[in-house]
């Protein structure tokens, strides 16, 4: 993927919101598999509890939390990914139902996501990570 000076040099504001671009792999095509995650509590993150909060207060079925929570994530955390595909091969793209449903299916990635986007260190670099410098982050926390 080419970058402009202004997608490698963001301000750290622009990280915490529209997130920053963390490769946790390959996909069968030899393509990278990259995640944009942007910081917890940002204004969308906001946005998005506040909005199902008044729901996850009255449910007491655990599988309805669980899917509000992962709701929450994808609209205000999860902002985009690349290199995900489908079953046939084919580009999933990043919609809220597709960020959705794969963050209750992969309890790993939905780990992945939170530890990036809990950690204040990720949004004060100027440089992505990749999937190696993610695990050894994850494996001290």
């Amino acid at each position: 993927m080419q970058s402009t000076f202004d997608d490698l040099y963001k301000s750290d504001d622009d990280k915490a919101l529209n997130g920053i671009r963390v490769v946790l792999g390959s996909n069968p095509k030899g393509g990278e598999v990259a995640f944009w995650i942007a910081e917890v509590n940002n204004p969308d993150h906001e946005k998005a509890q506040r909005k199902r909060s008044k729901r996850l207060e009255r449910t007491r079925k655990r599988e309805q939390q669980k899917l509000l929570t992962a709701e929450i994530v994808a609209e205000g955390i999860l902002k985009n990914w690349e290199g995900v595909l489908d079953a046939d091969g084919n580009e999933m793209p990043p919609t809220l139902e597709n960020k959705t449903k794969a963050l209750l299916k992969y309890s790993k990635l939905f780990t992945d996501v939170m530890d990036v986007a809990s950690d204040p260190a990720f949004y004060t670099e100027d440089e992505s990570i990749d999937a190696e410098e993610a695990e050894r982050d994850t494996e001290k926390n």
